[in-house]
């Protein structure tokens, strides 16, 4: 009787305790420094993701987007880079879609921006068996 009393109050402390744990993991762009320049956002948004802390990079490259959103040239590589976190988190739906989004803007910016964000979002394209334009949420054999 009192093991299952202990139980009840034991699991749901447990998972209580877990889920303030993750929540705590997660970055929003409230909580990146107002003061960060790009390149330092950029910095930190490449440790992160080295660090395997995928929800926090993509936090810092969505939010320069957010806080630049007439700096093309910077753009299209954090465009690419927030892409390319989504496709390593497994949602490859939504990368599949923001490659297309950065692929749309390709002609438009042309010479004005790296072209090495254009390439790369097209093999990766390639490699998930969706070829430009097509937005898929299966994943490939």
């Amino acid at each position: 009787m009192m093991k299952r009393n202990l139980q009840k109050i034991l699991i749901p402390a447990v998972l209580l305790v877990a889920l303030c744990i993750l929540g705590a993991c997660q970055t929003t762009s409230a909580d990146i420094a107002e003061d960060l320049s790009p390149m330092e956002m950029f910095q930190l948004g490449q440790e992160a993701v080295n660090d395997d802390q995928l929800q926090r990079g993509l936090a810092y490259y969505e939010t320069f987007l957010e806080r630049y959103p007439a700096d093309a040239e910077n753009g299209v590589i954090a465009e690419y880079w927030a892409a390319f976190i989504h496709h390593k988190m497994g949602d490859d739906a939504t990368a599949i879609e923001r490659f297309n989004l950065l692929l749309d803007q390709e002609a438009s910016l042309a010479g004005r921006v790296p072209d090495w964000p254009f390439i790369l979002a097209k093999r990766v394209l390639e490699e998930l068996g969706a070829p430009r334009g097509e937005i898929s949420t299966e994943q490939p054999e």
